[in-house]
């Protein structure tokens, strides 16, 4: 039995090599395959990923370890997402991606939030926003994605939205 002093130290060594292996593998996949054509890799990267941490102690201390891999797929996904559109608009066209979060943002992020919001009658509604692309100069957003692996978290979204 490991104790919950051990069991963070692990999960936190696993985060780490997790971040590495999955940015190694992204740019040996760019170099092998081209910026314009990783995109398309993304399923095999994540699962080189998981074949190269799948012995990992922190992985032997959890009671559902595909339950794990889910949730971490998400974030591999979502990190994939950004780091190739961030790499490819900023080369391509000097705009910046970046996550929909405060510490992503910094100063930039009330003026995203007060451009994504949707009106609905005197309310602002922030809609369920991953990352977005933007220019600074001036300042406005040109693009909003949502990162989505299961088709159903989509469909359930897609309908939300519509509704409102």
């Amino acid at each position: 039995m490991v104790s919950k002093e051990e069991k963070k130290k692990l999960r936190k060594d696993f985060n780490q090599k997790l971040r590495g292996k999955l940015k190694e593998t992204y740019e040996r996949f760019c170099d092998e395959h081209g910026i314009k054509r990783v995109a398309r890799c993304f399923s095999l990267i994540m699962k080189e990923v998981e074949e190269q941490l799948k012995n990992h102690p922190f992985l032997e201390t959890l009671e559902d370890r595909e339950q794990s891999w889910r949730a971490r797929r998400g974030g591999m996904l979502e990190w994939l997402v950004q780091k190739h559109i961030s790499d490819w608009v900023s080369q391509t066209l000097g705009l910046r991606c970046a996550k929909f979060t405060k510490g992503s943002l910094r100063k930039n992020y009330d003026r995203v939030k007060e451009q994504v919001q949707v009106r609905i009658g005197d309310k602002g509604v922030v809609p369920d926003v991953d990352l977005v692309v933007f220019q600074e100069e001036p300042f406005r957003v040109l693009a909003v994605l949502s990162v989505k692996k299961k088709f159903r978290e989509r469909i359930a979204q897609v309908a939300y939205w519509t509704v409102k």
